[in-house]
């Protein structure tokens, strides 16, 4: 079959073929389906509405403005209140769990802006976020007839501007602007209360926020200014607004006043944004209701939460909502990076690369601090705001900052962003630097056995799993990433010396880890079968192709999935775990154990009941639109259809929903760009080559020059 299939491919080369048919919807169309429409209001909704542009964010409640303060602590669900990148607070505090002295950086939370008196009953209500146009609106009636009208978005070209609209039919409403005073700034491992003052004056015609914590090292302190055409009145806590019937118009700008001009333009620019970041951006159509919501929305969280923005700062795994974590890890951008690159989004990934090489002497000095016999680089778990100079001293918070298996996605990430750039003098600079530091930490840690290959061992130490032990040798999570980085510089030839070839030639400790059921433990000596947090053993189908095709340990691991995690049967699945099984799915084109685990999404609770957002762990409701997994789910639906993690082409390798399928603008590492339709039994390809290059369709070979475009079915 494969042989007639191949012949069919080389008969059909080049043959005129459109991806677009008469009946194909308007991109318009497809974004839209994943719009949040909702028409019975709910005071204790599972999940508000994100909006954010990357480096200003919040999640609005069902009434279009925010939770009260004294509403939020009777509430399970997340955060809802402005966060914004620049303001976070670098702490001196002994950690609650490692019980010893530290710093560390965590993003505080900036303010809320909620109506005075919330109304407990409302009627003819509906909410909308349009994804499309980057816009919320929410209209209502109060129990006294008033009609309630409210718009809320995020700028998309001055960034840190937002605007409110509010429309009253009669009468006046009090909206109250404030900042949370006392809170825990990481509750996990920072139980001291955490204060932050606030001041309120006039300015000129806008009116100012100034919201300090003191007691951070870097002396937090941000300016915010408000422009109302309703009246204003300064209070102790902030600010009242006094909304009276008619238009009414709320700026909020961090740092600066707001500009007439921006107050003009800003709905109309920030609408045509995201039109052309949606035209410009990789597309998938599917006929599934829910993969369709999942997709889109994942993809507007993702870019509501990161921007290529300068500084390189990197907003966390929650975005701006506030949520879980007030910080991001370097495993969790490994996550996302390859599902912004596939859609066109490679210059947010570039901006974390050049900040990371940039920061290649700290991050070698940080290495040193927590293994003093390593060479190379290491970057911190819990990423920084501020420099990665001088961080985690004297001491680290958690256990966790000590995952060697952590760089590795470091490496990745720069290979991978310098595969989507296509430009060498770039990967020269950023990119090389990395790589070769990676490589150099892994070598540092690499001994050779009596059994003839290479073994890895740090102290202290724990494995990607968690759950699975401490201070083991040889952790899987290590030994991939290790292989994976030294492969790439070999590749690319940055083995100067050609010991990763020896290295390689040996082979690493994988061997070593093989359980009596096929599968590779966690680490030397662990017992960590059903009991693990997450199936570690996966990583290679996943996240690190070691090979051209999976190795049958990890075809195994796969097979024995749910056994594997603790808890997966239930279901329940911990942090990122059924990302990471759809994502292997798709890798191993497994169309049936896709669907199953797919299946599993709402009877795992591991979104809420409306399809909104992915929670950071099943039910936690508390830890909502975890853009990690959002990343993962992303890149699964693009790779069942369009998928180069082998090393070619495979073009609708695991089919898993029935009907239609089309997409568009899907980038590859391959250097061509991907669009088609897969329907009624046939696949119709349009490639788009961005520079010169050789690959694989389907195991067709195909060569295409800078600029070509070949059309393809079959």
């Amino acid at each position: 079959m494969k042989k007639v299939f191949c012949l069919l491919m080389v008969v059909l080369l080049g043959e005129a073929a459109s991806a677009q048919t008469s009946k194909q919807k308007s991109l318009k169309e497809i974004i839209c389906r994943g719009n949040i429409v909702t028409t019975t209001y709910q005071e204790d909704a599972e999940a508000g509405c994100y909006l954010g542009n990357g480096r200003f964010g919040a999640v609005f409640s069902g009434l279009g403005l925010m939770l009260s303060p004294e509403q939020q602590k009777n509430r399970k669900t997340g955060q809802s209140q402005f966060s914004h990148l620049n303001h976070w607070g670098r702490f001196r505090f002994v950690s609650s769990i490692e019980k010893k002295e530290t710093t560390a950086d965590y993003l505080l939370p900036l303010l809320k802006l909620h109506w005075e008196e919330e109304p407990k009953t409302v009627s003819s209500y509906r909410q909308e976020q349009n994804m499309y146009d980057g816009v919320l609106e929410t209209a209502y009636t109060l129990d006294n007839g008033v009609k309630v009208r409210v718009q809320n978005w995020f700028d998309q070209i001055n960034k840190n501007l937002v605007g409110i609209r509010l429309e009253l039919s009669e009468g006046t409403l009090s909206v109250k602007a404030t900042a949370l005073t006392d809170f825990l700034a990481y509750s996990f491992v920072f139980r001291k209360p955490v204060r932050q003052s606030i001041s309120a004056e006039r300015v000129g015609d806008n009116y100012l926020l100034t919201i300090a914590c003191e007691e951070t090292l870097n002396r937090c302190r941000s300016q915010i200014y408000f422009y109302s055409t309703a009246p204003v009145e300064l209070c102790e806590d902030g600010l009242r607004f006094l909304v009276s019937k008619g238009k009414n118009e709320i700026f909020v700008s961090y740092g600066e006043p707001v500009r007439q001009k921006d107050r003009v333009s800003s709905l109309q620019r920030t609408k045509k944004h995201w039109h052309e970041t949606w035209r410009k951006s990789g597309w998938m159509d599917f006929p599934e209701e829910n993969a369709q919501k999942m997709w889109v929305r994942s993809m507007a969280y993702l870019l509501s939460s990161y921007d290529d923005f300068e500084a390189g700062i990197i907003q966390p795994t929650n975005g701006l909502t506030g949520n879980v974590f007030p910080f991001h890890f370097v495993q969790d951008l490994g996550y996302i990076s390859p599902a912004l690159m596939m859609t066109g989004h490679n210059g947010i990934v570039m901006c974390w690369m050049e900040k990371f090489a940039g920061e290649i002497e700290a991050m070698k000095k940080y290495a040193k601090h927590l293994w003093p016999q390593s060479e190379g680089i290491y970057p911190p778990w819990e990423l920084p705001f501020g420099s990665i100079e001088g961080y985690h001293e004297p001491n680290v918070p958690v256990a966790y900052c000590y995952e060697p298996h952590n760089p590795g996605y470091l490496c990745r990430m720069a290979k991978e962003a310098a595969d989507f750039a296509g430009d060498p003098a770039w990967a020269k600079r950023y990119a090389y630097p990395l790589i070769r530091e990676v490589c150099r930490f892994y070598r540092s840690a690499c001994k050779k056995g009596t059994d003839g290959l290479w073994h890895m061992e740090w102290y202290p130490s724990i494995g990607q799993d968690e759950a699975g032990g401490r201070n083991k040798k040889n952790y899987l999570c290590s030994l991939y990433s290790a292989q994976y980085s030294f492969q790439t510089a070999v590749e690319l030839g940055l083995d100067e010396d050609g010991s990763l070839v020896a290295i390689l030639k040996d082979g690493l400790a994988f061997e070593s880890l093989m359980s009596d059921r096929g599968t590779y433990h966690t680490a030397h000596d662990a017992d960590d079968f059903g009991k693990q947090k997450h199936p570690v053993q996966l990583d290679g189908l996943a996240y690190f192709p070691i090979k051209k095709q999976p190795l049958l340990p990890e075809r195994k691991a796969y097979e024995l999935r749910q056994e594997i995690t603790e808890r997966a049967k239930e279901p329940f699945f911990a942090g990122w775990t059924l990302g990471e099984f759809l994502l292997a799915g798709s890798n191993i084109k497994d169309v049936k154990g896709w669907r199953e685990d797919w299946a599993k999404m709402r009877p795992s609770n591991y979104t809420d009941s409306r399809w909104i957002q992915i929670y950071e762990t099943s039910g936690n409701a508390g830890a909502s639109f975890y853009v990690t997994t959002h990343g993962m789910i992303l890149q699964s639906l693009i790779r069942n259809y369009v998928n180069d993690y082998w090393g070619g082409l495979d073009i609708a390798s695991c089919p898993v929903f029935e009907g239609d399928v089309s997409f568009g603008n899907i980038g590859t590492r391959l250097g061509v760009t991907v669009s088609g339709t897969v329907a009624k039994g046939k696949v119709c390809l349009s490639l788009t080559a961005q520079r010169d290059c050789t690959f694989g369709v389907n195991g067709v070979s195909v060569t295409m020059k800078r600029g070509e475009t070949k059309k393809m079915n079959w």
